[in-house]
């Protein structure tokens, strides 16, 4: 499942073909926690300006023309990002042997990454390009197959929200949850009263369960 890191606008450096790092802009970060470990973002607010003679317009549709096949590096040197990429990373049992990266432009372009983070810069991220990747990929099979909905509200904005929760068949105690929000993309942890649900296949209805 995609996690958010940063949805608003940010500053990211990208190489291509035989060109220098441009500076181009970038939202709707995102990683997905997992081996391998996929982050996301989208340059298409580059496309989207009056000023056909901007650099970052100039650059963007060279790359939406074609050029985005050689891309070589992109650097992120959002704190914020890194910050969160941190922590999906420490979530996970074992660090991930496999990096892929999603530009979004015009469509999904995805690539084989080899992360760096040059000494001396811990809030920088640079993404090495080692292929192009085919096709879309896909979100990973869930392991459980069961899932269940549960309505909560974000402790920062108190945006409304319901969590996918996945668990093994049967009943389950739900003890802890974890998310990010998707409207101001800050992290919601806590501890839960302990109170039993009842673990349904995704999309099946129980006698108490009206849910389309």
């Amino acid at each position: 499942m995609w996690r958010n890191l940063k949805k608003t606008s940010t500053i990211v450096y990208a190489s291509y073909d035989f060109t220098d790092a441009t500076t181009l802009f970038a939202e709707d970060f995102m990683a997905r926690p997992g081996d391998p470990f996929d982050i996301s973002l989208d340059l298409t607010k580059n496309l989207r300006t009056r000023n056909k003679d901007e650099d970052t317009y100039i650059d963007a549709r060279e790359l939406a023309d074609g050029a985005i096949s050689g891309l070589r590096t992109v650097q992120i040197d959002d704190k914020q990002v890194i910050e969160r990429i941190r922590l999906k990373l420490s979530d996970l049992p074992a660090p991930p042997k496999q990096w892929r990266l999603r530009v979004q432009l015009e469509g999904d372009h995805w690539y084989a990454v080899r992360p760096e983070a040059p000494a001396g810069t811990s809030d920088t991220l640079l993404l090495h390009v080692a292929s192009v990747l085919d096709g879309p990929v896909a979100e990973p099979p869930s392991k459980t197959g069961r899932a269940v909905v549960v309505p909560f509200a974000c402790g920062h904005c108190r945006e409304p929200l319901e969590v996918d929760c996945a668990h093994t068949p049967g009943f389950a105690q739900m003890n802890f949850y974890r998310f990010d929000c998707p409207k101001c993309g800050k992290d919601n942890h806590q501890q839960l009263p302990g109170d039993i649900v009842d673990v349904r296949v995704a999309g099946e209805q129980g006698d108490d369960d009206d849910r389309g």
